[in-house]
């Protein structure tokens, strides 16, 4: 009975989500979406590993979206990671699966005048609650985005997106691990159309 509650809860979450619009529409970036989503486009980052807060590797790594599909009429856009997200209006959403198997939409971001709260599914049967606020200036780098906005999580994880240009930094954290390990990604190279 509780898996059938959840698949009915996220199947009325998914119709609210398809037919609400966007946060701001005066604040989309080129394309209609603050990260270019199209097939080809791809970013490189400089991860930095943080092993009991020292610096343990540095690696790169390339974020690429590979293909696209059709989920509910949308357009899906699918990293070479697996995530797969789509736009609608200025918002992102990345799709899950729940345990039954079926997919649902998470918003992943959207830009926001002031700060704004959302839930996101995170692994099909989690939901965390994330922070996305503007912020006042963007981090110097070669894109000059024209905003910038800050995701945090209650890990001390975030993303700081650039409108047009997608994530510019990123930290993931280990959450529960009781140690101080983490990941530092930066922005160091994109291709986008």
């Amino acid at each position: 009975m509780k898996g059938y509650l959840f698949s009915v809860t996220a199947l009325l979450m998914i119709l609210l989500l398809n037919e609400k619009p966007g946060c701001n529409e005066s604040a989309t970036a080129v394309g209609g979406s603050i990260v270019p989503l199209s097939k080809g486009n791809y970013w490189i980052y400089r991860d930095s590993v943080f092993t009991d807060g020292a610096l343990s590797l540095v690696t790169n790594d390339t974020d690429k979206i590979v293909s696209t599909e059709d989920w509910n009429g949308r357009t899906v856009y699918v990293f070479a990671d697996g995530k797969e997200w789509f736009a609608s209006g200025d918002t992102i959403f990345q799709l899950g699966r729940q345990r039954t198997g079926a997919k649902i939409a998470s918003p992943v971001m959207m830009p926001v005048k002031e700060e704004s709260r959302f839930n996101f599914m995170y692994g099909g049967d989690v939901v965390i609650e994330k922070t996305i606020v503007n912020m006042a200036t963007c981090p110097e780098s070669k894109w000059k985005a024209s905003a910038c906005y800050k995701i945090t999580d209650n890990c001390e994880g975030y993303w700081i997106v650039g409108a047009g240009i997608g994530i510019i930094r990123e930290k993931t954290s280990e959450c529960f691990s009781g140690k101080n390990n983490y990941t530092s990604r930066t922005l160091i190279e994109m291709k986008v159309q």
